[in-house]
């Protein structure tokens, strides 16, 4: 539709001026009719108006003129609806695009991106626990350690770690550590060490709360760090130490277990 509309526009062009041109070739009438001329052809012209509506552009070139520029403006009005649509299925298009591109983008950015793990290792501390005295408490102290496994570096914020024994994670009244990592980065594969628990020392009488099965130690906390991209991510996690396993174990599922 595009390739006619320029010939088209010109085509009605040429038209109307030839209409001009043509209104203006004709010859005007003179002054010197009789007063009987004039009322004659007055009334023919009334007459004849009154059979067609068109029928006086045959006599007046002004009629002609004017209805060329209707016409004109009418085509040129279809052909700016026409280009309206144009522009709005173009604008629909680079919607579509644009849209497709920022998916690419994301996903892009998701398989690329640094993800940080938490681990940790699995000993057992029921012997310790039991073997606690209010004399000689147990130093509960046990690394976490977060491993890289996306495919670009992490650089690391904050770490923040609260440890206590109670029923519930939260609210419990412990020990909180946080330490800021001044964006140290850490590459594919690579890894960073925390302490978990550090300063938590259990007396005897903590010591059977747990053994009971009344109280449990609790290890909740985040690490905050930034992706290559500069988004910001953070690895949340929650640990419990599990008398029965005598071992601890990741408590929450991903509720409290998830990175961002």
């Amino acid at each position: 539709m595009r390739r006619f509309q320029r010939p088209l526009l010109i085509l009605l062009l040429a038209v109307t001026l030839g209409l001009a041109s043509f209104a203006v070739r004709q010859p005007a009438q003179g002054p010197q009719q009789d007063e009987r001329g004039a009322s004659a052809q007055q009334e023919q012209h009334t007459q004849e108006g009154k059979e067609s509506l068109w029928h006086p552009s045959t006599y007046e070139p002004i009629t002609a003129l004017t209805v060329a520029l209707v016409v004109f403006t009418a085509v040129l009005a279809v052909v700016a609806i026409i280009q309206i649509r144009f522009l709005a299925r173009a604008d629909e298009t680079a919607r579509i695009a644009a849209n497709a591109a920022k998916r690419s983008a994301d996903a892009l950015i998701t398989l690329e991106r640094p993800w940080m793990v938490a681990v940790v290792d699995q000993v057992s501390l029921s012997e310790g626990i039991a073997a606690a005295t209010e004399d000689a408490p147990f130093d509960f102290e046990v690394p976490i350690k977060f491993i890289n496994e996306g495919r670009t570096t992490a650089f690391i914020g904050v770490f923040h770690v609260e440890c206590a024994v109670s029923d519930y994670p939260r609210p419990a009244k412990g020990i909180k550590l946080e330490v800021e990592m001044d964006g140290r980065a850490i590459g594919p594969g690579g890894s960073e060490e925390f302490p978990l628990g550090i300063g938590l020392r259990i007396y005897k009488h903590i010591a059977d709360t747990i053994l009971s099965g009344n109280d449990v130690i609790w290890m909740f906390g985040y690490l905050e760090y930034t992706d290559f991209f500069g988004e910001e991510r953070r690895t949340n996690f929650c640990f419990d130490h599990n008398m029965g396993m005598g071992c601890i174990m990741a408590w929450g599922g991903k509720k409290e277990n998830y990175m961002t």
